[in-house]
């Protein structure tokens, strides 16, 4: 039965059209995240059949495409993929499509037909076969940015373009100066310095009749060190106050800037672009016919709140359908919950006057009205019976969870309500609440938005049921988000949920767990690299041994027992990650400085590198709790402090563990926190790391692991260049 099994996924595998989407950089990253899920999102919701799709993160910002890395994500790719042969392969950005071309000849890839998006390198275009590539390249349009800087400055007479000496900044200010030579009518200043302080300088008189054209900033230093664009783009803001215009999208609503939009690359469209093409094939039609495009995937975006900082409106740059950002709320978008509320207070009222009145019309028609009264209403309107079966369900309530009404019909209520408000709606249920309170509701698709949500029992078609008023309020939720309030509420939300059910803290502590599961698979990696060298390099002298007559008996036995003891080391470092992520279930004596040991084991390897110094002194004391929840906060800290040293490239780096007094102290010399944040880090998603690098949850669930379950208490100071962490435990 196993066999046949087997053979039967063998050979859905077969008749299937595989595709893979491999992707340049990291999933955390902006631009791969949209441009991946809008592809993978295009081919899920084609017509296409059989499609099994694989998604792959090549993370080459980080790891750079050395050739020994390459070698070793090939191999990774054979031994993961290899009973696999694809027939699609979808590229982001240039590293990955060269990976592909370079490549391409192995059974793997052989096959497979390629489309790409995102791609610099227009050159490729003259060089690769259209009967096997097709895709969209990201070509800048340094005249259409020229043409929105002059609408910015009437009398504009000078353009600074700016870079951060990169390799991708030289090709940029190389393919401006190619594109714009031909200008005469204005002045163009190259700047392509890393140094942030020697741009400033040469921006220290700047012409008032000039626009600021920003091309790439995430390469600055300042004093020898990389510091972030965030800071970069501040600064430069800061000391050139006239409009800035860029070409890619996701920089666009940078606060504290001068950003005022520009003719952008975008990542959704160059995803969409891709997978359209990909699908034109899988229909029929023929590669070359498919071709290239190189202007497709650009957008116009303007920065309306930037705008009003130079008293610009859109009207004066005459763009079709520019897409904007920051766009002032209406009227009726700021008030239009009330709206609603109002209207459906109206309509409810009307409904049930009109029951009271007229008691003696046919009971038909008093539900023929409701119907009407509730199709014209702005909000979703719901009935369920006392068994939670939908009995009416209005177009609006269909349109805002994706359903038909004939679909909602007898579908229980509570599948419509996010898992994690299910307890909500029934407190309210119970209580008789009469007051609206929020929920989220699950849309069809999975995904959901915020509602605002009001019941009453009423008698609906002879019989009693429950009617409850729908109105979307996300976009009321996301204004709170933006000044600030949304942070507040989620802290008084979570810690409420965590004094009330100590399962919830078991789940946000599970969340900084898994935040941090990439640092320690990066960590097993380092672990087992010098082991399976070592193996490796026994397996191959073999052949040497055996024709040098070197292999007996007490050889054989010699060379298998130095081989299991390599796997067992590898077999430990295996068990000792999957006893990290073991949730304890008892609170129990242990032995802190044997936990913070355990961390060390593991993480030791990839700290020393990074050329990190880690030092672990003193004696180690018995507390009480729950020893994988210490060592979380152990691994947290550590992994902030290296993060911290490598970000501000610090030589001598050091973390020292100190055990005294029944006191844990870990510092590191990597220049400490600023003043500003240092009272914020233990906030719940406050994160000082660049976006994508961080979840914020880390040294929040630290704090509430040590002061809430063990009874302690966590603090942080700076010390001179020093940051410290101080644990006190409660014995």
């Amino acid at each position: 039965m196993k066999k046949i099994l087997i053979i039967l996924i063998m050979n859905l595998t077969l008749f299937a059209t595989n595709v893979l989407v491999l992707n340049s950089y990291r999933e955390t990253f902006s631009w791969t995240d949209i441009q991946s899920k809008e592809i993978v999102k295009k081919l899920e919701t084609s017509n296409i059949k059989n499609l099994k799709i694989y998604v792959e993160f090549m993370d080459t910002k980080i790891f750079r495409p050395t050739p020994k890395r390459e070698k070793n994500i090939l191999m990774y790719y054979k031994n993961k993929y290899g009973k696999i042969s694809f027939d699609i392969v979808m590229t982001t950005d240039d590293n990955a499509l060269n990976f592909i071309i370079k490549h391409k000849n192995i059974k793997l890839f052989k096959k497979a037909k390629v489309f790409f998006s995102g791609v610099n390198n227009l050159s490729l275009k003259e060089k690769l076969d259209k009967n096997i590539y097709a895709g969209i390249f990201e070509e800048k349009d340094p005249k259409a940015n020229l043409s929105l800087a002059k609408k910015a400055i009437k009398n504009l007479k000078t353009l600074y373009l700016i870079s951060d000496n990169t390799l991708t900044g030289k090709k940029e200010l190389k393919h401006y100066k190619k594109s714009l030579e031909n200008t005469k009518d204005i002045k163009f200043v190259y700047i392509n310095n890393a140094d942030i302080d020697k741009v400033l300088r040469q921006l220290k008189n700047y012409d008032e009749n000039s626009v600021m054209m920003l091309l790439t900033f995430s390469g600055f230093t300042k004093n020898a060190q990389h510091i972030s664009y965030h800071r970069a783009l501040r600064m430069l803001s800061k000391a050139y106050k006239n409009p800035m215009v860029i070409h890619t999208n996701i920089y666009i609503n940078e606060k504290s800037t001068n950003i005022i939009g520009g003719d952008c690359t975008d990542a959704k469209e160059q995803g969409r672009i891709s997978a359209d093409k990909a699908i034109k094939y899988l229909l029929g039609e023929k590669m070359k016919d498919i071709g290239f495009v190189l202007k497709g995937g650009n957008k116009v975006y303007l920065n309306v709140l930037h705008l009003k900082k130079f008293g610009l409106q859109v009207d004066n740059f005459d763009i079709k359908n520019p897409i904007l950002v920051n766009q002032p709320a209406s009227f009726y978008h700021i008030h239009k919950t009330w709206i609603y509320l109002f209207c459906l207070i109206a309509i409810l009222t009307l409904y049930f006057l009109i029951i009271l009145s007229r008691k003696n019309i046919a009971h038909r028609k008093a539900i023929e009205n409701f119907e009407v009264l509730a199709e014209t209403a702005f909000g979703g309107i719901a009935v369920y019976d006392e068994n939670e079966k939908i009995k009416y369900f209005n177009k609006r309530a269909a349109s805002l969870t994706g359903f038909t009404q004939e679909e909602m019909m007898n579908m229980n209520v509570f599948d419509f309500i996010h898992p994690d408000d299910v307890g909500i709606v029934e407190e309210n249920v119970t209580k008789g609440t009469i007051e609206p309170y929020d929920v989220r509701i699950v849309r069809k698709d999975k995904s959901f938005f915020y509602s605002l949500i009001k019941g009453k029992d009423i008698i609906f078609d002879n019989k009693k049921m429950r009617l409850v008023t729908i109105i979307d309020i996300t976009q009321r939720k996301l204004q709170e988000k933006k000044i600030g309030d949304m942070n507040k509420t989620l802290k008084q939300k979570i810690k409420k949920a965590l004094k009330e059910n100590t399962k919830q803290l078991e789940i946000l502590q599970q969340q900084s767990k898994l935040a941090s599961m990439g640092e320690m698979i990066g960590a097993i990696a380092h672990q087992w690299r010098q082991p399976l060298n070592a193996i490796n390099l026994n397996i191959q002298n073999l052949d040497d041994d055996f024709e040098d007559g070197l292999i007996d008996k007490e050889f054989i036995d010699k060379f298998i027992d130095k081989n299991i003891k390599i796997i067992e080391f590898m077999s430990k470092t295996i068990d000792d990650f999957r006893d990290f992520y073991r949730i304890d279930k008892i609170k129990k004596d242990f032995d802190v400085k044997k936990a913070i040991e355990d961390v060390i084991n593991i993480q030791e390897t990839q700290i020393k590198n990074h050329n990190i110094k880690l030092q672990l002194s003193g004696e180690g004391y018995i507390t009480h709790g729950f020893e994988s929840e210490f060592k979380q906060v152990i691994l947290n800290i550590i992994n902030n402090a290296k993060d911290a040293l490598l970000e501000n490239k610090i030589k001598n780096a050091m973390i020292i563990i100190e055990i005294e007094n029944q006191e844990i102290i870990i510092k590191d010399n990597a220049g400490g926190i600023p003043q500003e944040v240092i009272t914020r880090i233990f906030e719940p998603y406050f994160t000082t790391k660049e976006q994508g690098k961080g979840t914020g949850l880390g040294l929040y669930m630290s704090k509430m692991i040590i002061e809430e379950n063990m009874h302690g208490k966590l603090s942080v100071t700076n010390k001179g260049d020093w940051t410290i962490f101080k644990i006190i435990t409660d014995n």
